[in-house]
């Protein structure tokens, strides 16, 4: 069951709203219905009747899956029975009357009709049945199995009306585009219903759909993390929120410049129990003026096509044809294994049926690959296992005890991709990177590392007992965005049997290492991968040492080493990070820079030097002669500009660079300038910002095909 289902069964009674089975016999007369859909009429003992809310505007009985519901305060009023609300027990009392004379409705207070229209408005959008108009993109809800996009567009010199997304064979969703002849171009989107993927957000044709419905799923059912409302204007919901930004921006057709000058979004209900509402905003003064949109919900009556209903009756409808290669996804294999080896780690599935999905949210949120076929066989998976093992993979354990295959990748860092299999309904196949780490045992071996890296060895001490460690320096070095060198990336664990002896035994630690001092921005890192090489058990250990708030760190021009504990939750174990990063040492980049002909300049306001050669060459396949980083930190904002136009003026007017385009050849600087020279082409890159102490220059050489 959706997240919002959950939340509107809930908060049912809030909403005041009552279920009868078809037909009703209620204490007072019976109810029939004409016909079953949002507005039928309702007749009561012979007598029509429009249900009416406390304000006296009109309520519609509506039916939900199959269940009616039924306003039950004008539904009792009618019948002669009392209604009150127990707001500490959100409980409906209905009283029968004896007879007499059912009295006037109670008001009810701004704040109650506020969260009974909200609830209204959800509950109808995840029923179905309603569009959502923008000026030139209109989404039709049909039903939880068709919801179609009409926008006009032309898409490989053929002009369509837009897309529907159906499902068929009761879980199968495909996307199809409605054109002259019909639905073309078909594309298998995901096992689920059409509404659930649209209201998910999901990512079709480019095209990132969204439905109300999202709001809840975002919120885990609690709409009012997205909106407020004065209690002046029960029917006005307001929200700042991107979730709700995001659907306006869908359907207003608003381009990502301008997302920057959205202002407040505005939900605006028609009644208590509405039969439409507006989404409005506008936009802060600039350039280009923006109009304001107004977007418009509409209940009942959505508007379908007869092409997507035609393909959706056919029994010989089409299907897509099976997939016989990466294509594009092999972007997203080499985003989690580097460019050129994704294919490598993961051949491609001869199994693939039309069926053949890739989660792009894995690739984003876990860093794996994660493939499903809910029409391959275990036969099939048999078949891929033995093709695996032909292409060089061998079988293997992981350390939680399932089976996989690997192949090594790069033997300088022992990465391998692990891939696992499984079958249900389906076959699912799962890749990742493995490494294989060097681990430690004792005092003795872990303290070589730590003193060859230059930390000081970890004392002996009674009470400090099981010293354990795991070296992941070559992962991190693959894993950072610019590819940092590391020589270490120690995680130590040890036990305690005294907490307090465990606390002086780590601050007396602390205060022998020399030159390191306290850091208190913390780093971002996500230790929980630890899981991938450790089993789940060993893996908490060391991600428990992501929330600790200080570390130390010791910087000079030759590297950075960083140290970091933490007390673990179990009661009676400490983990220690141990990472050292080498620079470009100042006499090698003095060096370097004078062997390639770049004009001497005094850089003592350095702090560091990386050589991001590496990370060219993995990321863009660049083979560079030079590519080096530095980052510059001045003593004050005039220190830094006057350095910065000196160097400027000194390479441009007394070394002949000229002035280039940074983005002709991909560097991301404000500046650069170059000069041929030995066949050979110099670059100077600089990024500054005005009245700061930093700044960041690069040094690039490239080959004259470059």
């Amino acid at each position: 069951m959706k997240k919002c289902r959950s939340f509107l069964l809930g908060v049912l009674v809030t909403a005041i709203v009552f279920c009868l089975a078809i037909p009703a016999i209620a204490a007072g007369g019976t109810v029939t219905w004409d016909s079953v859909f949002v507005g039928a009429k309702i007749v009561i003992d012979g007598e029509s009747l429009q249900p009416r809310d406390v304000n006296g505007n009109p309520v519609d009985a509506v039916i939900y899956k199959g269940t009616t519901y039924l306003p039950v305060r004008a539904i009792a009023n009618a019948m002669g029975m009392s209604v009150d609300w127990d707001q500490s027990t959100r409980t409906v009392y209905l009283t029968t009357g004896e007879g007499e004379e059912p009295g006037p409705a109670e008001a009810r207070s701004n704040a109650e009709i506020s969260e009974a229209a909200m609830e209204n408005f959800l509950r109808k959008a995840e029923a179905g049945n309603y569009t959502i108009a923008g000026e030139e993109i209109k989404g039709s809800v049909c039903s939880e199995d068709l919801v179609i996009y009409f926008r006009p567009i032309r898409y490989d010199d053929v002009d369509y009306d837009g897309f529907a997304v159906m499902t068929v064979n009761g879980n199968e969703t495909f996307l199809g585009w409605l054109g002259e002849d019909g639905i073309t171009n078909l594309s298998f989107v995901a096992q689920g219903k059409a509404q659930d993927l649209a209201a998910d957000g999901a990512e079709i044709q480019n095209f990132n759909t969204k439905l109300p419905e999202y709001w809840l799923e975002v919120t885990d059912g609690n709409i009012w993390d997205l909106f407020y409302n004065d209690v002046d204007e029960p029917l006005r919901f307001v929200s700042n929120a991107d979730e709700v930004k995001a659907l306006v921006q869908l359907y207003g057709n608003i381009g990502d410049m301008a997302m920057s000058r959205m202002q407040e979004v505005y939900l605006e209900l028609d009644a208590e129990d509405p039969s439409c509402a507006h989404l409005r905003t506008s936009f802060s003064e600039g350039y280009p003026n923006l109009a304001d949109v107004d977007i418009l919900i509409t209940f009942g009556e959505a508007e379908s096509d007869p092409r997507a209903e035609a393909w959706m009756k056919d029994p010989d409808r089409a299907y897509p044809e099976a997939r016989t290669e990466w294509g594009v996804d092999e972007i997203n294999l080499n985003a989690v294994f580097l460019p050129e080896y994704g294919p490598i780690a993961v051949p491609f599935p001869d199994f693939a049926t039309y069926a053949f999905t890739l989660d792009v949210n894995a690739v984003l949120e876990e860093d794996v690959i994660r493939v499903l076929d809910t029409k391959a066989t275990e036969a099939d998976m048999q078949a891929y296992a033995a093709k695996l093992l032909e292409k060089g993979f061998t079988a293997a354990t992981d350390e939680d005890g399932n089976p996989c295959y690997r192949l090594l990748l790069r033997e300088a860092y022992q990465c391998y991709s692990a891939v696992y299999l499984t079958y249900d309904d389906g076959v699912e196949l799962l890749a990742k990177k493995y490494y294989e780490f060097p681990q430690y045992s004792g005092l003795e071996e872990i303290n070589g590392q730590l003193t060859a890296a230059g930390f000081t060895a970890l004392p002996e001490k009674s009470g400090m007992s099981d010293f354990t460690g795991l070296d992941r320096a070559n992962e991190m070095t693959e894993s950072w965005l610019y590819f940092f060198d590391y020589d270490l990336g120690l995680y130590v664990d040890f036990k305690y049997t005294d907490r307090a002896a465990a606390e002086e035994y780590v601050q007396s630690y602390v205060a022998s290492l020399t030159g390191f001092k306290p850091d208190h921005e913390g780093e971002d890192e996500d230790y929980e991968e630890a899981e991938d090489y450790l089993g789940a058990e060993e893996a908490k250990k060391f991600a428990a040492l992501q929330d600790e708030d200080v570390f130390y760190r010791s910087e000079t021009k030759e590297g950075q080493k960083t140290f970091k504990y933490r007390f673990n939750e179990d009661g009676e174990t400490v983990s220690f990070l141990f990472k050292a990063e080498d620079y470009v040492a100042p006499e090698e980049l003095k060096t370097l820079l004078a062997e390639a002909g770049y004009p001497e300049i005094g850089l003592e306001a350095y702090s560091s030097c990386r050589d991001f050669r590496m990370f060219r060459k993995t990321m863009y396949g660049q083979d560079l002669l030079m590519d080096l980083a530095l980052s510059l930190n001045f003593g004050t904002p005039a220190e830094a500009e006057a350095f910065l136009d000196q160097y400027i003026t000194f390479i441009r007017d007394e070394n002949d660079f000229e002035i280039l385009n940074p983005a002709n050849i991909d560097m991301d600087k404000q500046v650069a300038y170059g000069k041929e020279a030995d066949g050979k082409l110099l670059v100077f890159g600089l990024n500054y910002t005005p009245e700061t102490t930093l700044a960041s220059i690069e040094f690039r050489i490239l080959e004259p095909e470059d």
